[in-house]
């Protein structure tokens, strides 16, 4: 028994300790922002971050091409962006992208869990919505731990 338990601790004395892991809040990992770019079907472009766009974008009859929208489009293409300021990275925490409407209702959402961050850089997680031209008022919001970043966005329809 004795030379059992010697033998147990001198390997445990040899095997070194893992390195400690790093808080989550330290590890440089940010929620950037979140975009919304319709997808014109004519030529197969996108438009411009509708969200971050001066001035607002006026969304009214997308589907026909009315309003601000370049060209006729249903079809919307939200984004959260993760900022990392440090090394390459993997976080098992969720990212949450959520569209809700005007009276706080889910229109989608889209849950991210198990992504790898480059190295001082972004990662762009997406999430599609069909049928988008008349959501009406909508919040897009993405979460990641305690951090939270949204905007609005006008896809009105109406004669």
């Amino acid at each position: 028994m004795r030379v059992r338990s010697g033998l147990a601790a001198l390997l445990l004395a040899l095997v070194p300790a893992a390195p400690a892991l790093s808080a989550p809040e330290s590890d440089g990992i940010k929620i950037g922002a979140v975009r919304a770019q319709l997808y014109y079907q004519h030529s197969g472009t996108f438009s411009e971050d509708l969200i971050a766009r001066k001035p607002p974008f006026r969304g009214w009859n997308t589907g026909e091409g009315e309003g601000d929208a370049k060209e006729p489009s249903e079809h919307l293409l939200v984004v959260a962006t993760l900022v990392n300021s440090g090394a390459e990275h993997f976080t098992s925490d969720k990212v949450t992208l959520r569209v809700t409407d005007e009276i706080e209702q889910e229109v989608r959402v889209k849950e991210f869990s198990g992504v790898l961050l480059p190295a001082n850089g972004t990662l762009q997680l997406p999430m599609w919505l069909d049928d988008a031209a008349c959501l009406g008022t909508v919040t897009v919001t993405a979460t990641f731990r305690e951090q939270s970043v949204s905007g609005t966005l006008d896809m009105l329809c109406g004669t």
